[in-house]
């Protein structure tokens, strides 16, 4: 896993990471949501519920993708996965 940004504004505002996944990376993610961020440290802090949004190519392999995941002040996510471009 490899983060590609991180923007933090203030406290009060969402946390937006975007993140560059693996095949395995990706499916791990779906599998564990919340233990998948908490483990690789994604946030200041841990999160407590992850909504997954549906994907535009669902099912297909790819070598590589990118998530786009947004951490609210209250510890709840939504994310977001694309295909990475080669």
């Amino acid at each position: 896993m490899h983060r590609l940004t991180l923007v933090q504004s203030s406290p009060e505002e969402p946390e937006v990471a975007v993140l560059r996944l693996s095949s395995e990376e990706h499916q791990q993610l779906h599998a564990q949501r919340e233990g998948f961020l908490n483990h690789h440290q994604v946030f200041c802090k841990n999160v407590r519920g992850v909504t997954m949004q549906q994907e535009s190519h669902p099912g297909l392999a790819h070598a590589a993708w990118i998530s786009v995941v947004v951490h609210y002040p209250h510890c709840m996510c939504v994310a977001a996965c694309m295909p990475a471009k080669q």
